[in-house]
C-alpha cells in the first residue's frame, strides 16, 4: 500500500488563508477574495510532498458561512418540501440564493427545529473537485462552530454529557475575529447567531446576545426556565462571571483545535 493511501489531511479555510496539513508537512496559501481559486495553489506541500490520496477533513471559518435555526411548520411532507422551506428561510433571513449556496441541515436533529448552514456553492464545488482530482476521500466538511460542538460531543474535551443534554444551554465559539453562539432548549437548537467581534469584546457580546434571546425562548409553552450553562471556547470565562443572566453559569471547554 502506498504511504499516501492512509494519509490523513486536514484542510482549513480561515478568513484570509487556506491551511493544509498532513503527517509530515503543512502549507498556508492566502485566499484574497477568491478562496475557491486559491485551492489550485495547494498542489504540493513545499517541494517534496505531493497532495494526493488519503482522508481529507475540511473545516471552514464561520466568516464564510451563514447559520440559521429552522423551525418546521406543521404539514410539511417529505424532503422536497423541507428543502424548499429551508431555501425560503435562508432567502428571507440572509438574502441567500439556493442556486449560489449549498444549504445543509443537521440530519440528526429531532423535533420541530434543526440547525442549518449555508456555504457558497463555488467554494463547496472547489473543495469537492480538489479532493476528487487528488483521489482523496472527503470524510467531513464542517463549519468552525459545528465542528467545535461536535468535538464536545465526541469527547475531545472534558465536558459532561449532562451539559450537552441539559434542558437549556448554549455553546459559544470565538475565533478568527468572530463569535458564533448557539442555544438549545427542550432538547433542540432554538437560536444561533454569528457576529464579528473586536478583541476583548467577545464576553460582553455573548452576554448581550444570550440575554436578548432568553425572554422569548423561556416564554414559549413547554420550555424550561431561565437557568442554564454556556460552554465556551475562545471566550474569557472570568469576564463572564457576574454578568451572565440570572442563574446561568459558564464553563471553558479547553483549547480550540
Amino acid at each position: 500500500m502506498s504511504r499516501f493511501s492512509a494519509e490523513s489531511w486536514r484542510l482549513t479555510l480561515a478568513p484570509d488563508a487556506w491551511h493544509l496539513a498532513g503527517a509530515d508537512a503543512s502549507v498556508v496559501v492566502p485566499v484574497g477574495d477568491d478562496p475557491a481559486g486559491a485551492l489550485d495553489a495547494l498542489a504540493t506541500l513545499g517541494d517534496r510532498t505531493p497532495v494526493r490520496k488519503g482522508r481529507l477533513a475540511v473545516e471552514i471559518a464561520d466568516a464564510w458561512l451563514r447559520y440559521l435555526v429552522i423551525e418546521w411548520p406543521l404539514g410539511l411532507r417529505g424532503g422536497a418540501e423541507r428543502a424548499a422551506w429551508v431555501s425560503e428561510r435562508f432567502r428571507a433571513v440572509h438574502g441567500v440564493d439556493a442556486a449560489e449556496w449549498v444549504l445543509g441541515v443537521d440530519r440528526a436533529a429531532q423535533g420541530t427545529a434543526a440547525l442549518t448552514s449555508a456555504a457558497p456553492r463555488a467554494l463547496i464545488d472547489a473543495v469537492t473537485r480538489f479532493a476528487g482530482e487528488r483521489r482523496m476521500r472527503l470524510t467531513s466538511l464542517q463549519g468552525r462552530f459545528v465542528a467545535g460542538y461536535n468535538r464536545l460531543r465526541t469527547g475531545s474535551y472534558v465536558v459532561l454529557d449532562a451539559d450537552l443534554c441539559a434542558d437549556l444551554g448554549a455553546f459559544g465559539l470565538c475565533r478568527d475575529g468572530r463569535l458564533t453562539l448557539g442555544m438549545w432548549a427542550g432538547g433542540q437548537w432554538c437560536r444561533v447567531r454569528s457576529l464579528r467581534v473586536a478583541d476583548g469584546d467577545a464576553a460582553p457580546l455573548l452576554v448581550r446576545t444570550l440575554a436578548g434571546w432568553l425572554p422569548a425562548v423561556t416564554a414559549e409553552p413547554g420550555q424550561p426556565g431561565g437557568a442554564g450553562k454556556v460552554l465556551v471556547q475562545g471566550v474569557d470565562v472570568e469576564r463572564l462571571m457576574g454578568t451572565l443572566p440570572e442563574g446561568w453559569r459558564a464553563q471553558a471547554c479547553g483549547e480550540i483545535a
